[in-house]
Order: C-alpha cells, then structure tokens, then sequence
C-alpha cells in the first residue's frame, strides 16, 4: 500500500494538512499556514510592512538588501614587467564575518596576581566571505571563477564597497588565503571563501 498522497488544489488546506499527518504520522509536526504573512503584498511583492528598502533586486527577481563588490585594479607584474587588470565582481548574496582583535601587552609582576595590561591599538580586522556563484543550467561558470581568481591572485590591497563592511570601517581588504571546494553533483554552481585582513591606505605626502 502506497503512502504517497495525491494533494488535489481543490481540497482545503486543513483538510491537506490533515491527510498529510495521517498518512505519514506525523503527530508532532505542526505545519504553519503560509498564507499567514508579514509581508505587504498589496503594494509590491516585495514591499516588507516594516525595515529597510532593497538595494535592488537579483537576476531572480528577489530583493538585495546586502552586497559586496569586490574592486578591480591594476598592478605591475614583477615577471613579465607588464600591467595586469582585473575587472570589478559584484556578488547579490553572500555571508560575511568580521573579527576584530584588540593588540595588548601583558606585563607579569612577581607578588601581584593577573597582569598588566598596555593597550596598544585594535588589530587589523579578519573578514570572511562565503557565496556561491552560479552560472545557467547545466552550465559551469568558469569565467566568473577565473575573474575571482584573479582578483584574489592580485598582490595588491584591493577595494571592497559594501554597507556591511563600510558601517565597519572597512573599505580595503588584504587576501589571505581562499578556496574553491567541489560539490558532488554540483556543476553548475561554485562555492567560495575568502578570508582577508583589512587595511589601511598609506597616503605619502611630498613636499619639495
């Protein structure tokens, strides 16, 4: 006997939800009403009743509410002696964590229990970035990879301009190291990680 349940758009959601339950024992479960909502969609689909508006929205239609765009740039290769580009790469959806190490120097002293403590600065920032990129179906996106690539490889501080790292204080980013792990049955999509160090600009002045 089958226990598949044919769910026929006539039937009420109760009385759905109710064979589902009995069909698959599920007597824990408790299924929420979808149709029961926080969001606005008498105005715009994607208009939310209370928060902040979307950047814009993805090649999907969805709302972008945080972003990264990585910076291109140029730099002097020290082999060949020639100039080497990399384009800008903006990705709509991706996770960030950012560390922050304060630098401080502890000072035993024989008799006293704990240390001394000597505040010298705030550390430079560890920021993590994690996404996926995808490329059409069945297609595997292998120029987005070699562009990431590149501005990674680049021995160069590189720009990053964001909301999230920007309310942060951080505007240019150093990479440390990145990966791009495989995924079984993963093809038309790569996922990433980076991890940088922030940096700041040194601006020389030259007076004559």
């Amino acid at each position: 006997m089958s226990n598949f349940v044919k769910i026929n758009s006539a039937f009420p959601i109760a009385a759905t939800t109710g064979a589902l339950i009995r069909a698959f024992n599920l007597r824990n479960v408790q299924v929420p009403d979808t149709r029961k909502q926080d969001y606005d969609t008498t105005k715009n689909a994607q208009a939310f009743r209370q928060g902040d508006a979307p950047i814009r929205t993805s090649a999907l239609g969805t709302p972008v509410f945080a972003d990264v765009t990585l910076k291109g740039g140029s730099y002097i290769d020290n082999i060949t002696l020639k100039e080497v580009t990399f384009p800008d790469i903006q990705f709509d959806a991706v996770l960030m964590t950012v560390d922050f190490t304060s630098r401080i120097v502890k000072t035993e002293i024989q008799g006293r229990n704990g240390t001394v403590k000597e505040y010298i600065g705030q550390d430079d920032a560890k920021v993590s970035i994690q996404g996926v990129i995808c490329g059409y179906n069945g297609h595997y996106p292998a120029l987005e990879i070699s562009q990431l690539n590149d501005w990674c490889l680049a021995p160069i501080t590189k720009g990053a301009v964001s909301t999230f790292l920007q309310n942060l204080g951080i505007q240019s980013l150093v990479v440390e190291d990145y990966s791009f792990p495989q995924a079984a049955g993963g093809y038309s999509y790569q996922t990433f990680s980076i991890n940088c160090i922030s940096d700041i600009p040194v601006e020389l002045k030259i007076t004559n």
